[in-house]
């Protein structure tokens, strides 16, 4: 399961939903470029994160900037780097070999189509009064 992404009231209520059931963007918050935003590193995969209208439109330009980022390369580094990680941890052959394969499979289309989706999802947020997106982790 991925971040998923509610468009909700002041009272908690979703009124529009953006599923990540691929895990696509959350590949995006491990990019080392992360490290260079300010709301868009605060996403907690792994738990909910919310921002409003003041934080929105930041939000939408630092998904923007990130757009440009995603790429196939910035992706093979990380599965390189997540490769090395995983031989220093001592991992069963199995598992490397998993590691090493995701290397050489490397597309960085399916998290680009997601962000664009995610952009114009918080656009429609944007501006609205007592509206909230909620980043869903697992």
């Amino acid at each position: 399961m991925g971040v998923d992404v509610v468009l909700e009231d002041e009272a908690g209520e979703g009124k529009e939903e953006l599923f990540d059931t691929k895990n696509h963007f959350s590949h995006l918050l491990f990019l080392p470029d992360i490290e260079t935003t300010v709301l868009l590193r605060s996403i907690d995969p792994y738990d909910d994160t919310i921002f409003n209208q003041i934080q929105i439109p930041q939000l939408i330009s630092e998904l923007e900037a990130m757009r440009t980022r995603v790429t196939n390369e910035s992706f093979r580094k990380l599965a390189i780097q997540q490769l090395e990680q995983a031989r220093l941890a001592g991992l069963q052959e199995e598992t490397i070999r998993l590691y090493e394969a995701a290397v050489t499979k490397v597309d960085a289309r399916p998290v680009v189509e997601q962000l664009d989706a995610l952009i114009q999802f918080a656009r429609k947020a944007q501006g609205q009064a007592h509206i909230h997106l909620r980043f869903r982790g697992d």
